[in-house]
């Protein structure tokens, strides 16, 4: 059963093509199976509606590389026994799908540079140059760049003590009591 994308026809021939021998074996090598498996693969690459031949190598690539990482998924299920094997799988599995994400990754960035380059928005007014150290301000008023300069004077505060100036090293005095406006109990010789 053959059945019909929304594809021109040279384009499915040629992803049939770029298929070819890429996708793992079904569990029973069924003519039908088989059919099902390659009409899936294509109606998955078709729905990334690939521009060109570099596009469509790159979803064959993904959508290839996912269905092996799902049918090495199928053998360590099949496998439960031998926990080599398991492992063996898994790993092969894990190591699939990171092929794919980046193929989806590299594709989606393909897209992404051959899209007309969008208006910036303009950068808000930077908050002033201060950064207290003892005092907090909201994070909206602080540009990155004095965030960074800040965490980064912060961290070496911390990390070596010894390299600041004696000023800064130095513990504040205690400030001296206030003078109360008057004694309690009175300490005056005035009352008899």
């Amino acid at each position: 059963m053959t059945m019909t994308f929304d594809l021109p026809p040279e384009l499915e021939r040629e992803i049939r093509a770029a298929l070819a021998g890429r996708l793992p074996p079904t569990a029973d090598g069924s003519a039908e199976s088989l059919q099902a498996r390659d009409n899936f693969a294509l109606a998955a690459i078709a729905d990334l509606k690939p521009n060109s031949r570099e596009e469509i190598m790159l979803a064959v690539l993904g959508i290839a590389a996912n269905a092996h990482a799902h049918h090495y998924l199928f053998l360590a299920g099949q496998h439960r026994a031998d926990i080599t094997e398991v492992l063996r799988c898994r790993s092969k599995a894990i190591a699939k799908m990171r092929e794919a994400r980046k193929a989806f990754e590299t594709l989606r960035l393909l897209r992404q540079a051959r899209l007309p380059a969008q208006p910036v928005a303009p950068k808000r007014k930077a908050a002033p140059k201060r950064l207290l150290r003892r005092e907090s301000m909201p994070l909206q008023d602080v540009s990155d760049e004095e965030l960074i300069q800040h965490l980064i004077a912060a961290r070496a505060r911390v990390l070596a003590p010894e390299t600041q100036p004696a000023a800064e090293r130095a513990e504040p005095a205690p400030a001296k009591p206030a003078t109360p406006a008057f004694e309690w109990p009175p300490m005056s010789p005035t009352i008899h």
